[in-house]
């Protein structure tokens, strides 16, 4: 199901960004008529305003939906084994800031993003005595530190590529003596996107990122252990203020 999710959001981003460059022509200079009847290639652009967009300074925000994927491991000493592939979703949503330069049309920049998530999901599995066992799985908030690299085309719209380090928080809740686990991972960011220009010095944009964290194992006080491997994909809506 991600994998069908990624695979249309990035046929959406290609086909709108293929639907803007077709309107480049448009960016051309516009002939200016003169004895001679030759077009002045120095002629301003109409098409292209605020020629400093996707440079700056800006702060925003982003509302989206999280999918997370968890491989649960559970291992208790009376030799009973549990795993499971757990799914969790919900809202995820929070603040961008950053800064972008321009070089040319292409965009450079750096950006933190503190989102706050309630992401979560409830599995019940069946170990090897019949025994039924329920985890869930919450991952609350996330930082993010990433590196946007962005192809502006005529100064309105920016389809971007994403990389960068995600920190979040997960909590695991297990019923019966499975062992529960709370704290914090860290992973590997990625994602794609586009940003549009809307008004002078307001972008908004779509934007897909996807993160492989690295796993974690916890041991109780009884010596009952507990291994999360999770992934998470979030697609959301971007609206940005460049100073």
């Amino acid at each position: 199901m991600k994998y069908h999710c990624f695979f249309a959001f990035l046929l959406v981003t290609m086909h709108t960004t293929l639907a803007i460059a077709q309107t480049q022509k448009t960016c051309l200079p516009a002939p200016v008529e003169t004895s001679t009847s030759f077009q002045d290639s120095t002629a301003p652009c109409s098409f292209c305003p605020c020629p400093k967009t996707f440079e700056g300074f800006f702060v925003g925000g982003n509302i989206g939906y999280g999918v997370g994927y968890a491989s649960v491991n559970n291992n208790l000493l009376d030799f009973s084994n549990t795993t499971q592939s757990q799914g969790y979703r919900g809202v995820d949503g929070g603040i961008n800031v950053g800064y972008q330069h321009r070089f040319g049309n292409i965009a450079l920049g750096l950006e933190g993003v503190f989102n706050w998530a309630h992401a979560t999901g409830t599995e019940r599995t069946t170990n090897a005595d019949n025994g039924t066992f329920k985890n869930s799985i919450t991952q609350e908030n996330d930082i993010q530190v990433r590196v946007p690299v962005s192809y502006v085309i005529c100064n309105l719209l920016a389809p971007k590529i994403l990389l960068g380090w995600d920190n979040a928080s997960l909590k695991k809740k297990s019923s019966g003596d499975l062992p529960p686990f709370s704290g914090r991972y860290n992973g590997f960011l990625w994602g794609m996107g586009v940003d549009a220009l809307v008004v002078e010095n307001v972008l908004a944009g779509l934007e897909y990122t996807g993160v492989i964290y690295n796993g974690k194992k916890t041991v109780d006080a009884d010596g009952d252990s507990a291994s999360v491997s999770p992934q998470y994909n979030k697609f959301a809506f971007t609206l940005k203020y460049l100073f």
